[in-house]
């Protein structure tokens, strides 16, 4: 099954810092309230910026989202180590 036949895009290279945090934090499996927690953001902006990265990645759920992270090398499976946001950086919302 190709990307699109599942239903997005796929994480583009041109994709923002934070939304690459968000996308990776939640393919870690955090909730929005851990995801709040870890960037010192309210979980309501986080919930806004989880729906914003939905749209972006033409997705419907977190776990597409998830999928679209590990598809890009975002996130890697065997190891369930991350490459930090794709970009060399610590996960941080501000950047």
């Amino acid at each position: 099954m190709t990307r699109n036949e599942r239903g997005y895009q796929g994480l583009p290279r041109k994709t923002p810092p934070a939304s690459r945090v968000i996308v990776l934090l939640v393919a870690r499996g955090l909730s929005n309230a851990e995801i709040a927690r870890s960037l010192q953001l309210s979980e309501t902006t986080v919930k806004s910026h989880v729906q914003a990265v939905l749209l972006k990645l033409g997705v419907r759920d977190r776990l597409q989202a998830a999928v679209a992270a590990y598809d890009s090398g975002l996130v890697h499976p065997r190891s369930g180590s991350t490459s930090s946001d794709g970009c060399g950086n610590q996960p941080s919302i501000t950047g």
